[in-house]
């Protein structure tokens, strides 16, 4: 028998919450709290609208859902707070076209970015050579232009 561990916990949230007025419809993952009304909103009404660019490969385009919605405003917040995250999921679920996204739309001139395959495959030793080559390149690229 399958249990649904969101349906069961959004109904235990409810019930040990009782002085929390939370909406008749939907779980406790249908919603986040509006940080200017305070009241519960869904997820849906922040997924912006879809625009496709020919030019983007379709393996890098996000269709944003309640669930890409709900990661990225998390993601936003913790690394607002410097916090750390790590996505983890099945292969395919989109977790890398998630950070992509975020990662993409970070500004430049206060962070860099480099992305560093890793998968079920990787070994320690492949990480730590692909990280001292990256390394080298970042002392070549400071003392060239010193």
């Amino acid at each position: 028998m399958l249990v649904d561990y969101r349906a069961e916990f959004s109904k235990w949230w409810v019930t040990e919450f009782k002085t929390i007025k939370f909406p008749s419809q939907g779980t406790v993952f249908d919603f986040y709290i509006d940080p200017e009304t305070k009241k519960f909103e869904p997820w849906s009404r922040l997924i912006p609208k879809f625009e496709f660019d020919p030019e983007t490969p379709l393996q890098a385009c996000l269709v944003h859902t309640n669930e890409t919605i709900r990661v990225r405003y998390f993601m936003d917040h913790l690394l607002e707070k410097r916090r750390p995250i790590m996505l983890v999921g099945n292969a395919g679920t989109g977790k890398s076209v998630i950070v992509g996204d975020k990662l993409s739309s970070l500004d430049s001139e206060e962070y860099m970015v480099k992305n560093v395959p890793f998968n079920y495959y990787t070994t320690s030793a492949m990480l730590q050579g692909k990280s001292a080559g990256e390394m080298g390149e970042v002392k070549l690229n400071i003392q060239g232009s010193s």
